[in-house]
């Protein structure tokens, strides 16, 4: 993995391909993997994007920090990070969970540099008191499912909501190992604090960009009211509440989530590109 050194908080990220800059940030406890196995399918047919995949301090391969002690102290390294690799140019953010509650933070402080924004199942509310979330139901069950599962693996029966082993294999490739290597006294620590400083909901203006912002009908651990209360805040979003979906959205329902973020990014060309759609060639029509 590369690294970049933020106000000496070392940053561990991967990369691929070259262009627009879009920095996609993992969930609490997970890394750049689950970032980068949810978005890559995206680009597989396109050019002219670098994707940025962070372990955010604390979780993947990134060392936890002293000087990270709220969540604006984390934005704050997440901010310095983009600098560093972006520079002045103009960049697309997008995260899940936790990093889409960032990526909202990012909103307020640079979004006059963001041409767009994706935000999957993201955490708004912070404060468990005022959070509401649906009670959690299984839509879909292979019996296969719990049958396979570990002892240590057992809690996933109370999250996921389509228990098939295609979304098994999927949990075990992606989040799991990062859930296992995350540094837990720093969560711990950092957990204490229920906010940033300000509400995400209160921007001083509204959001142009375009904005995709999906979340799961039955995901009992972000739910999906609280982000339909950001929609008068992105006129340009869409915004999509998913059944026979919980916080595992991009899997449980891999087939509409791929579909509609490649639509997202498709406005985000052709919003970069005053309104025209660009062809493979780099031209316009």
């Amino acid at each position: 993995m590369d690294e970049c050194s933020v106000n000496g908080v070392t940053v561990k990220y991967t990369s691929a391909g070259s262009g627009l800059p879009l920095v996609m940030l993992h969930g609490w406890g997970a890394d750049h993997r689950l970032a980068e196995r949810m978005i890559e399918p995206a680009f597989a047919h396109r050019s002219g994007w670098r994707r940025i995949y962070p372990d955010l301090p604390g979780m993947g391969c990134s060392a936890p920090a002293q000087s990270i002690r709220s969540h604006d102290d984390m934005l704050a390294v997440v901010e310095g990070f983009i600098d560093s690799l972006a520079g002045s140019e103009r960049f697309v953010v997008g995260g899940v969970s936790y990093g889409g509650y960032l990526a909202q933070g990012l909103v307020q402080h640079m979004g006059d540099r963001i041409d767009g924004l994706l935000l999957v199942v993201p955490s708004v509310e912070r404060d468990r008191a005022r959070q509401h979330f649906p009670p959690h139901e299984v839509r879909i069950v292979e019996p296969a499912f719990a049958e396979n599962l570990t002892h240590d693996e057992k809690w996933l029966t109370d999250t996921i909501v389509v228990q098939t082993m295609s979304v098994l294999d999927q949990v075990r490739e992606e989040l799991l190992p990062a859930l296992g290597i995350a540094n837990p006294e720093f969560l711990q620590r950092l957990g204490r604090e229920n906010s940033l400083s300000f509400d995400v909901r209160s921007p001083a203006r509204p959001f142009t960009a375009p904005t995709l912002v999906l979340a799961g009908r039955q995901d009992s651990v972000t739910g999906y009211r609280e982000a339909l209360t950001l929609i008068e805040h992105y006129p340009h979003g869409t915004f999509a509440v998913l059944d026979s979906a919980g916080h595992m959205l991009h899997r449980e329902q891999q087939a509409v989530f791929r579909s509609l973020v490649s639509e997202w990014v498709d406005r985000v060309e052709i919003g970069r590109n005053g309104g025209r759609v660009p062809d493979r060639h780099g031209k316009t029509r």
